[in-house]
């Protein structure tokens, strides 16, 4: 790990704030079945600033394994993108692209459901 590399970190710097979601990997946006290490597939988001912070409450009868203290999620990498223009949206920070940032962000309680 570069400890230079921001991406690392839930913070910025003292003005900017905290990122809310960082999500980095790579895409195959070409359909060539693929991942490819460069620019025109990889994404950066970084989800933050205030107007960003979203709180996720989820409805469920399942009980806390009280021996492992363990209760299961699902994540829905489908539903988190539904409505979001990925291949001409790869990269994103708040202060450059807050529409892309604001899109993700409106996804995450619709991504997330118990197993």
């Amino acid at each position: 790990m570069d400890v230079g590399e921001t991406s690392y970190f839930q913070h910025w710097n003292w003005t900017m704030g905290y990122k809310f979601l960082v999500i980095e990997g790579a895409v195959d946006v070409d359909g060539n079945g693929t991942f490819e290490d460069i620019p025109e597939e990889t994404m950066s988001i970084h989800c933050g600033f205030n107007d960003n912070l979203k709180r996720i409450e989820l409805d469920t009868d399942q009980m806390i394994d009280k021996e492992n203290f363990e209760m299961h999620l699902e994540f829905d990498v489908a539903k988190f993108f539904e409505n979001y223009d990925l291949a001409n949206n790869l990269f994103s920070r708040p202060n450059n692209n807050p529409a892309a940032a604001t899109a993700v962000m409106n996804n995450v309680q619709n991504a997330f459901d118990f197993e």
